[in-house]
């Protein structure tokens, strides 16, 4: 640390949005007397936590979890909800939320991530992409079985929802221990891009032929590469494996706890 002799204004200070943080180790002279945490090592103590307070326009893990818009409403559930332990994706060594994707669906996101980003070129290559894709090969290795197929699309689910509120796999629940894998193989793209359209921010009004199966992990392969997704991570290409971490995170849900399955709007 070097010290110097010029100084800052506070007003200077608070405008700039610096901002400092202190961390200290948890030693045992820390620790209240006569508590079970000083008597004992047996349960490990939560050193860290996040809230998250719901402000935005899609926020589909709020919904996951039964968390209310309102904002007092969800401060209520920080004061007076309980703790349930959710599980989480795991897709190349990084966490994911809310769902994996391979083949078509992974392309068109892609490029609408682009476009948000402020890339307009994203608008053709997004139509170019679904004009150009072709169903592909590839095999879906899952707990119980190998399912080889031509499909334009697989989504594999942790939860219900993802990207703009859509609706992907309606009965998945973020704290069984396994996917929501869905293989879209009995329909044309249109269809795909119509289904897409349908589920977004919520609904579920067109529900295509899709094969679903449950499983704790999905590997994906295929003949020729095929781009993957993880929530609004790229995941290069296929190969690809998804695996649940089951309970990996806590988190403060409504008493009732996360939705037992995706509402209709």
């Amino acid at each position: 640390m070097f010290l110097t002799k010029k100084s800052v204004s506070r007003r200077a200070f608070i405008r700039s949005s610096v901002g400092a943080t202190i961390a200290l180790p948890l030693l045992d002279a820390m620790v209240p007397a006569q508590t079970p945490l000083a008597r004992t090592a047996a349960a490990p103590t939560q050193r860290f936590g996040f809230i998250y307070v719901p402000h935005g326009s899609i926020m589909n893990i709020p919904r996951m979890l039964g968390i209310p818009r309102d904002l007092a409403a969800a401060a209520a559930v920080l004061a007076h909800g309980v703790i349930r332990r959710i599980d989480v994706g795991d897709a190349r060594g990084r966490p994911f939320f809310e769902v994996g994707s391979v083949g078509m669906n992974a392309a068109l996101f892609r490029e609408a991530q682009r476009f948000e980003a402020g890339d307009r070129a994203s608008i053709p290559r997004t139509i170019w992409a679904a004009i150009r894709y072709r169903p592909a090969r590839m095999e879906i290795a899952l707990d119980e079985l190998v399912v080889r197929t031509r499909a334009l699309a697989v989504t594999v689910a942790n939860g219900p929802y993802t990207g703009a509120g859509m609706t992907v796999a309606p009965d998945a629940r973020v704290d069984d221990g396994r996917f929501d894998v869905t293989v879209f193989e009995h329909f044309s793209k249109w269809e795909l891009i119509r289904h897409l359209g349908s589920i977004a921010f919520g609904r579920r009004s067109y529900a295509p032929h899709a094969s679903t199966y449950r499983s704790t992990f999905a590997r994906i392969s295929s003949v020729s590469p095929l781009p993957a997704r993880a929530d609004s991570r790229d995941l290069g290409t296929t190969p690809v494996e998804f695996r649940v971490l089951p309970g990996a995170l806590s988190v403060i849900v409504p008493p009732d706890g996360p939705p037992k399955a995706a509402q209709s709007r």
